[in-house]
């Protein structure tokens, strides 16, 4: 397409109350609306009308007032529109040569205006003018809308981001293909053996943790450490923290041990935190165990849609951590790999709490209220 050069509207400088200000000499949509509206015949009327439009187009930031327009300004306006004009000066030439000057120059405006529109060879540098005119007046207008736009955008831009995800998230199932059975058993062992490490996983992880089959424990924390980075733990305390179910002082101590490397008072405050709910689950029965809670904890099967089949996978591998960390200690005889919730909590412990065992502790509590909240379990 080729662009297209819109003519510029010529102008003078007039000379206002002692100094000089530079005016488009131009007539535009919003002009001529005025136009219609005014008695011509009365000439006050129209001095005051041609005062207005002067003011509209002198290029200047400083307030003028209308006042201090002299009617000598106006006729030096009209005598320089003229000269840039030969359209509009002949329409003046044909009227009555005896009207002020100032009505003869509105009545030819008016007579130019309705012949450029009645006739078919219309002037597209008229046009053209009248078009830069009306964008010069709207240009507050769209200053506004401008600024309003950017104040809306900030004000709602984490809900578009959260809009945003939702919308990813619903394109990453539609892009899933269908699993076949052998491949659904295949997902639910590797889901299995990453809960029999101890590890859980979350959907908002920069990578899937539990997207790649662990060799042994050992292959298991590596590939855990590589995902599980800072900025991946303090996204999963920031979505902890969104969870109505945590106690809030609970989820500050939890937080404040882990930030200051206090991983076995970390592991110890996330076990009382699961223990609290698998104890809740069993209502009031008089012999409730943290074990037996973890037996009340049943996936729902229904696994026909993609993203059910997939909260399917996450309660299993949720109950075999859990199943893992709760493992029977058996009078403390062997020490386990997978950090065990009764060795820690009675002091039996021969090895020290790392990282690393503090954020399974972490992501199992939150995986468990989170899942709860859900109701996938």
């Amino acid at each position: 397409m080729n662009n297209i050069d819109l003519p510029e509207p010529k102008s003078f400088y007039l000379n206002i109350n002692g100094c000089k200000y530079e005016v488009k000499l131009l007539f535009g949509a919003i002009d001529f609306i005025d136009l219609e509206k005014i008695e011509i015949d009365d000439l006050d009327t129209c001095r005051n009308y041609l005062k207005t439009v002067i003011l509209r187009h002198v290029s200047c930031s400083e307030q003028l007032d209308a006042s201090l327009i002299t009617d000598e300004c106006c006729l030096e306006y009209i005598n320089a529109f003229l000269e840039a004009d030969s359209f509009v000066n002949s329409f003046y030439l044909q009227i009555e040569d005896d009207l002020h000057p100032i009505k003869r120059f509105l009545c030819a405006q008016e007579e130019a205006y309705k012949d450029m529109f009645s006739s078919d060879a219309s002037s597209f540098e008229r046009l053209s003018t009248m078009a830069e005119t009306i964008i010069d007046n709207l240009k507050p207008a769209i200053e506004n809308v401008i600024e309003c736009s950017r104040v809306l955008y900030e004000s709602i831009l984490p809900s578009i981001y959260n809009i945003s995800n939702i919308f990813v998230e619903a394109i990453k199932q539609l892009s899933i293909p269908e699993l076949s059975e052998d491949e659904k058993e295949e997902l639910v062992e590797q889901y299995s053996l990453w809960g029999d490490f101890g590890w859980t996983s979350t959907s908002f992880l920069n990578k899937e943790l539990l997207d790649e089959l662990p060799i042994d424990l050992k292959d298991a924390n590596k590939k855990a450490k590589t995902i599980l980075n800072k900025e991946g733990v303090d996204e999963l305390f920031l979505q902890m923290h969104k969870l109505s179910t945590i106690r809030k002082s609970d989820l500050e101590e939890l937080e404040n041990c882990y930030r200051n490397k206090c991983y076995k008072a970390c592991a110890m405050i996330s076990f009382s935190m699961i223990d609290s709910k698998l104890f809740r689950i069993q209502g009031k029965s008089k012999d409730r165990t943290a074990n037996k809670g973890i037996g009340e904890l049943k996936p729902k099967t229904d696994t026909e849609s993609i993203q059910s089949f997939y909260n399917y996978l996450s309660a299993i591998n949720l109950i075999r951590s859990l199943k893992a960390m709760y493992k029977f200690a058996n009078n403390f005889e062997k020490q386990f790999d997978v950090i065990n919730r009764n060795f820690v909590d009675h002091g039996m412990l021969h090895k020290n709490v790392g990282q690393g065992d503090a954020i399974k502790t972490i992501l199992a509590t939150y995986n468990l209220y989170c899942l709860l909240e859900e109701s996938v379990l």
